[in-house]
């Protein structure tokens, strides 16, 4: 009887130590979150930064690969230049001061950059730095040089004329105009109307979408 009762205890307290053992895991677990709530954290929060870099790094990839809008006006530079033969030619320029004129190459000093304002309207720009300007201008006459400041005598309209050229007219009224123009030489000024001398060539420009 004394043997049977001392395996009995035995048992007894062979199953208390598990259930301890087993109440101390869990509750050591319980422990150690409450102790270190940030390293626990931190695996999950790892977790949702790599996916949050991997939908970034895919966002731009997407972005990269939508192409631009086809329809954006480009102001240039460019240099505008007589169809017809000229002496002193063929590209529109001006010199350091005001004076507009042509010129046998093109610098610096032959850019412009094409501003849209509206509809077929623009404004004649010098891509460097003039005394005074920057902008193409007439003075309601026939004289055709810059002035400093952009108003009526410095808008232009410019239209298709075919085979690649066109015509480039004052906005404003003129005694003698509208149309941009030269004389073969070296002048450029306006005339009355569109021949040969009102011409122009812009290679690489496109007008902006109405």
């Amino acid at each position: 009887f004394t043997v049977l009762v001392g395996m009995i205890a035995a048992t007894v307290c062979l199953w208390r130590r598990k259930v301890a053992a087993s109440s101390f895991k869990g509750s050591s677990e319980e422990a150690m979150r409450a102790t270190y709530p940030n390293k626990h954290a931190a695996k999950t929060q790892r977790g949702m930064q790599t996916l949050t870099v991997e939908r970034n790094v895919a966002t731009r990839a997407t972005q990269t690969d939508i192409p631009q809008a086809s329809g954006k006006y480009n102001p240039g530079p460019f240099v505008v230049k007589t169809e017809s033969p000229s002496q002193r030619g063929p590209f529109l320029g001006r010199d350091r001061q005001k004076h507009a004129g042509l010129w046998h190459r093109a610098g610096k000093n032959q850019l412009w950059m094409i501003e849209h304002v509206r509809a077929d309207v623009y404004t004649l720009r010098t891509h460097s730095h003039a005394e005074r300007g920057p902008f193409l201008s007439h003075d309601q006459r026939a004289t055709v040089d810059l002035w400093h400041a952009r108003g009526a005598n410095q808008y232009w309209r410019i239209t298709l004329a075919g085979s690649g050229a066109c015509m480039i007219s004052a906005v404003s009224s003129t005694s003698r105009g509208p149309y941009l123009s030269h004389d073969g030489r070296k002048t450029v000024d306006l005339w009355t109307r569109v021949g040969c001398n009102q011409r122009w060539l812009i290679p690489g420009w496109s007008p902006a979408e109405a």
